[in-house]
């Protein structure tokens, strides 16, 4: 298994009618012949204006999908917006640096990316705000590190380091202090990923002799196993409720993606394709899963709706280059 590599919403409109209603009285006194005296309404019948210019809500901002490609001669992280109707829009390059750039992450407010680079001579992580602007390493440590995503608020980075020797998960705050250790394990672990209450975290690690997927407590304790397979599992994804987790299984002789209850139960492939399918990550929503395929000849982003099955993915990028790798927020 290699390293590298719609939300429909419509707008509402609403049409205001103010109606006031009016009240008549009238009094008669029957001792006297003399007409009976009204009293004038309290207020005056108001009509409705029908004219009046119906008051609209301001569109739903696109949903928006950043993602590693091949497209500008060299690895970049790229942009690609879809629209409350479903439209994508036209990619944007992010990053534009000589060196790889890649494994990008939406900060879960969508106003950050984490991403990994070589620029600095070793894999570092690096942060940037959402049109690509102020780039800045966040570990500036000689190691590798690698594979960074968010805690659901914002406020911390897991990722993988090398920085003892071997693959281990790091967490450090969101400004890149506070780097500490949390497996703390001879073996290789790596690729972690925050579960959505934050309270722990899934990760491959090939402890137990392969590649299989676990989860812990943020301190380390409490290790989990999730998957039992001699094939190689990995690269965990969460769905946004936290009850599902989408990963990369090789129990089907290739690369495919899966879906499992949270707890490791009930594994299954939903994919099916002869294929190499890697790196998922989950729709806003939870009902479409985001992969990279080489089902066209090339590695392209790929959209897949889990209550339709297999047969209803579709490339999302079309493009000759390698597309990859790809995080999806609303």
């Amino acid at each position: 298994m290699t390293r590298r590599r719609t939300t429909v919403l419509a707008a509402c409109a609403a049409l205001l009618l103010v109606a006031c209603s009016s009240d008549d009285e009238g009094n008669t006194d029957s001792a006297t012949t003399e007409p009976a005296a009204t009293t004038a309404p309290t207020s005056p019948t108001t009509t409705p204006d029908t004219t009046a210019a119906p008051t609209t809500e301001a569109p739903p901002a696109p949903s928006r999908i950043v993602f590693g490609s091949g497209r500008s001669g060299n690895d970049d992280i790229w942009l690609l917006t879809i629209d409350d109707e479903g439209n994508l829009g036209e990619p944007v390059q992010l990053t534009t640096e000589p060196a790889t750039d890649y494994r990008p992450a939406w900060s879960p407010d969508g106003t950050r990316i984490v991403f990994g680079t070589d620029r600095d001579g070793n894999n570092e992580v690096y942060v940037m705000n959402a049109d690509g602007s102020g780039q800045t390493n966040l570990t500036n440590n000689a190691a590798d590190e690698y594979s960074p995503k968010w805690s659901p608020d914002g406020t911390m980075v897991a990722f993988s380091s090398t920085r003892d020797g071997n693959d281990e998960i790091y967490v450090m705050n969101a400004d890149g202090s506070g780097a500490h250790n949390v497996s703390n394990h001879p073996a290789t672990d790596s690729v972690p990923v925050f579960s959505p209450d934050g309270t722990r975290l899934v990760f491959q690690s090939d402890r137990d002799g392969n590649d299989e997927l676990y989860s812990m407590a943020l301190d380390g304790s409490d290790v989990v196993r999730l998957t039992d397979n001699p094939a190689e599992d990995g690269y965990p994804a969460f769905s946004p409720d936290g009850s599902v987790i989408a990963f990369i299984s090789t129990r089907d002789g290739n690369d495919e993606i899966y879906v499992m209850n949270a707890d490791g139960t009930s594994p299954v492939n939903v994919t099916a394709s002869p294929a190499s399918e890697r790196y998922p990550w989950f729709s806003p929503d939870g009902t479409q899963l985001l992969f990279t395929s080489d089902r066209d000849g090339n590695e392209e982003l790929y959209l897949i709706d889990l209550a339709a099955g297999a047969t209803s993915a579709i490339n999302l990028t079309n493009n000759p280059t390698d597309d990859y790798r790809a995080s999806w927020v609303a």
